[in-house]
């Protein structure tokens, strides 16, 4: 849906990525009208799109219409030549891609007569672009990247142009692009998301950004915690895993900070070891209270000018 509100309204996708201008043609076969009105709500809103603006975009919905992209032979039924021709769409989103054909998607000849089909309306005039939404095989099914992981034929992954694998949660998706046929491939990026009073925002973020970003905020709340306390990891991994951090990022803060002689390690009872702050680890801490005190803040207000560039 972001990515059908990107190219109606002609902005960039995530904030990074350009698009074509146009209409766009969304065949959503799993979710009710109402869902769909209220994700493009909330998904305009995050662009400061006002509603009605939102509702003179150039979007044409088909919700739970059962409606067949190809017949028996996988060639492209009439009523969607019809739509393509009277919507004339920049983009035609098909979601989820396996409930528009009844075809067997593990036949590679069915699927290449299939793709060869949608590829000739996708030359038409006006040109335009599919974006199929597919399922991945299941853990257990597969071994190897994600052409080997995308569910049915490999003529499937063979026919597309480009291919991005989504994992993860809505609000801190990680995308990895993996195929391009028309320039390089994007590599792996997060994209991070916030819901607020009905409105939501999706943003483009680098990997290694996000991960640093994460491990200094691991840091900050180990130094908080062990100030004022002496933890097993036992101890600090129930704590973190509270505020949402797991206990394989806090091991690897923990040993950088033992290394910079900011947390030192004593034997507990049994075979726990208890972590506490050093001298540096206190004078840091010290440092950090410093920084956000409501006098130091008042005091670099101060220094700055009045409402700013």
């Amino acid at each position: 849906m972001s990515a059908a509100l990107a190219v109606a309204s002609g902005r960039r996708w995530l904030g990074r990525f350009m698009t074509r201008q146009g209409p766009v043609l969304l065949v959503l076969e799993e979710e009710d009208r109402s869902a769909v009105v209220e994700r493009l709500d909330a998904l305009s809103g995050g662009l400061g799109i006002a509603r009605l603006d939102a509702e003179a975009l150039p979007l044409q919905f088909m919700v739970q219409q059962g409606v067949a992209v190809a017949d028996a032979q996988g060639e492209p039924v009439p009523e969607l030549v019809r739509h393509i021709q009277e919507v004339k769409p920049a983009l035609i989103v098909l979601d989820p891609f396996r409930r528009v054909h009844d075809l067997e998607e593990n036949d590679s000849r069915v699927m290449s007569r299939l793709f060869t089909g949608l590829r000739r309306l996708a030359a038409g005039t006006p040109p335009c672009s599919f974006l199929l939404v597919h399922h991945l095989k299941k853990a257990s099914e597969h071994s190897g990247g994600t052409l080997d992981r995308l569910r049915g034929s490999t003529d499937i992954a063979a026919s597309v142009d480009s291919l991005v694998e989504v994992t993860g949660e809505l609000g801190n998706l990680r995308l990895r692009h993996a195929k391009s046929k028309r320039g390089p491939t994007q590599g792996e990026f997060l994209v991070l998301g916030e819901c607020i009073d009905g409105t939501a925002s999706l943003r483009f973020a680098e990997v290694e950004a996000k991960s640093s970003g994460q491990r200094g905020a691991v840091r900050a709340w180990v130094i908080r915690t062990l100030a004022g306390s002496e933890l097993s990891l036992r101890g600090l991994a129930g704590a973190a895993k509270v505020d949402g951090y797991g206990r394989d990022r806090l091991e690897t803060v923990l040993r950088e900070l033992i290394e910079e002689h900011l947390v030192t390690v004593t034997d507990g009872h049994g075979r726990s070891h208890i972590h506490r702050l050093t001298e540096q680890g206190l004078a840091l801490r010290g440092k950090m209270d410093a920084t956000a005190s409501p006098s130091a803040a008042e005091e670099r207000s101060a220094e700055e000018p009045v409402g700013g560039e």
